[in-house]
């Protein structure tokens, strides 16, 4: 019922406050969170950087819920960085789907393509979505031209589809996609299109549902209200709103168990990666068929 951090942002003003991941956000600036949107969540915290906002969150190690008082920053985070991990498997991992994030994922294909990948992990757990038309722009990279990879359900229940706007002849390798509990919005998307089209299998865990359509409504006191205006579907008319994404291969970590990235990934070996406590990235490679006994 009440929102829960999946994990804070390396380096980020929520990190810097002892935000963990497994928090459970109880309020907001006094404000209850009980059954809110992901998104209204998010509108809730965000705001002018030097400002602050008060969070009541709830540690799963201590009973008493605490209040953390954060100081609001910009955060500059690539929407997507990449390592090449033992067995010629390009890791990439989209973190947002910001402004850039198209652009940033051509380069990393590139690379990865240059520097001898010949199969690819795509990571989106613990991506809260971002901008629609990314989310569009990056699928299309995935998919043939032309192909529906999202519905909009209106409340009269008329419907609009987006399709896809380019292909990419970098992307013709073997792919997986990573997902979790905290691949939100625009990431449910993106692994919902994959799937119905049979070009990805996803590995992790249920995403949390969070395709609805917000529009903000302005009241006579100058605040405004967010209601949802639509829903989004997924090629095969899936409903992701309050469904969620569910992976084709279920394999859960536990919440202190924090996902490998590009970066922790750095110059990992074979034993390592063989050893490592994130199974779903151990998953991964069986599912494309490289075999880590052998591979270099």
């Amino acid at each position: 019922e009440y929102p829960t951090v999946t994990a804070p942002i390396e380096g980020s003003p929520a990190e810097a406050a002892g935000i963990k991941a497994g928090d459970i956000i109880l309020s907001v600036n006094g404000e209850s969170t009980r059954g809110l949107e992901l998104e209204e969540v998010v509108n809730k915290v965000r705001g002018k950087p030097g400002t602050t906002v008060t969070l009541e969150i709830q540690h799963l190690d201590q009973e008493a819920p605490v209040e953390l008082t954060v100081t609001r920053a910009a955060v500059n985070v690539p929407a997507v960085t990449w390592r090449m991990l033992p067995g010629k498997v390009g890791l990439i991992k989209l973190s947002q789907f910001q402004e850039k994030a198209t652009a940033e994922l051509k380069r990393a294909l590139k690379e990865a393509k240059e520097q001898g990948a010949e199969k690819l992990i795509l990571d989106v757990r613990n991506n809260p979505g971002g901008l629609l038309n990314q989310a569009v722009s990056v699928t299309s990279q995935f998919l043939p031209e032309g192909e529906v990879l999202l519905r909009v359900r209106e409340r009269d229940g008329t419907e609009d589809v987006y399709k896809t706007n380019e292909s990419n002849p970098e992307t013709e390798l073997p792919v997986v996609v990573l997902i979790n509990q905290g691949s939100a919005s625009s990431a449910e998307i993106f692994s919902g299109a994959l799937q119905d089209y049979g070009r990805a299998k996803l590995i992790g865990v249920q995403t949390p549902g969070a395709g609805s359509v917000l529009s903000p409504f302005q009241l006579d006191d100058g605040s405004a209200v967010y209601l949802g205006t639509a829903e989004w579907l997924t090629p095969k008319g899936r409903q992701i709103r309050n469904e969620g994404i569910e992976p084709d291969i279920t394999v859960s970590l536990p919440l202190d168990v924090y996902p490998l990235t590009p970066t922790t990934a750095k110059d990992l070996s074979v034993e390592e990666i063989r050893q490592t406590e994130d199974t779903q990235i151990q998953r991964a490679y069986e599912e494309l068929g490289v075999d880590l006994s052998t591979a270099e």
